[in-house]
């Protein structure tokens, strides 16, 4: 079971106070004898007493119920701790003793990286440190560790929006089967690649448009010998070793 916090102490004290204002009210004994031992005519009977001390109860118990509901009371604690914390630190800036300055109040947000930047190394206040020197070297410890670990956040932070702009600028270079948005053909200048293999296959449809005429053997193994030292030239600046030692046909 967590501690108890400051403020639900507090709402329980509230708690505790209001319900002695919601108890059942009955008259004290020392009324209820002189009541018994007035006469007739003065005395109040027993019955109606007790429908005046029913109805009175139970008006007073809607009462409590409608003016202190747990809200309302949780919300009081939280604003007589909110008036605490800002007393304590006009005290702080206005009268501390020997420059002690830089309270730090304890709502103050921890994980913001301003805050961290302004917590003192050690304890402001000196005559605290002296009374209690293990608690200030304890605070000033937390203090360096918690500056060291918002210094890895920041370059984490960085690291992450610089990855991001990374993975923005090579967007269009993904494949659209992929995922991505580009368009940017594949690379085909690759050893045993489709542009390979179509040059040592030909070009078919040059091949079924001269069906039927004559072919100059000398022209046709020219074109190819350009071809196949093309595609070697191309190969050769893509950075692919290429050694073919065949003569041509």
């Amino acid at each position: 079971m967590a501690p108890p916090t400051i403020i639900s102490l507090k709402q329980a004290f509230l708690t505790t106070q209001t319900r002695l204002l919601s108890q059942p009210l009955a008259p004290s004994r020392a009324w209820l004898a002189a009541n018994t031992n007035a006469d007739a005519g003065d005395a109040i009977p027993e019955r109606v007493l007790e429908d005046a001390l029913v109805r009175a109860n139970q008006a007073l118990l809607q009462h409590e119920r409608r003016v202190h509901p747990p809200q309302a009371t949780h919300h009081v604690a939280e604003q007589i701790d909110q008036l605490y914390w800002n007393a304590g630190e006009r005290d702080a800036v206005d009268g501390a003793p020997d420059g002690e300055d830089g309270f730090l109040s304890e709502s103050a947000d921890l994980a913001d990286p301003d805050t961290i930047a302004s917590l003192p190394p050690t304890w402001p206040s000196e005559r605290d440190v002296a009374a209690h020197p293990i608690d200030g070297q304890r605070f000033a410890a937390l203090v360096c560790r918690l500056q060291e670990l918002a210094a890895e956040r920041a370059e984490a932070s960085a690291t992450v929006v610089r990855l991001r702009r990374m993975c923005e600028a090579l967007e269009p270079f993904r494949p659209r089967d992929a995922g991505g948005g580009g368009g940017v053909q594949e690379n085909l200048v690759t050893r045993n690649g489709e542009m390979e293999a179509a040059l040592k296959a030909g070009e078919p449809g040059a091949q079924a448009a001269g069906e039927g005429l004559p072919m100059d053997v000398d022209v046709m193994r020219v074109a190819d010998q350009k071809k196949a030292d093309k595609l070697l030239q191309m190969l050769g600046h893509a950075g692919v070793q290429y050694n073919d030692t065949a003569p041509p046909p």
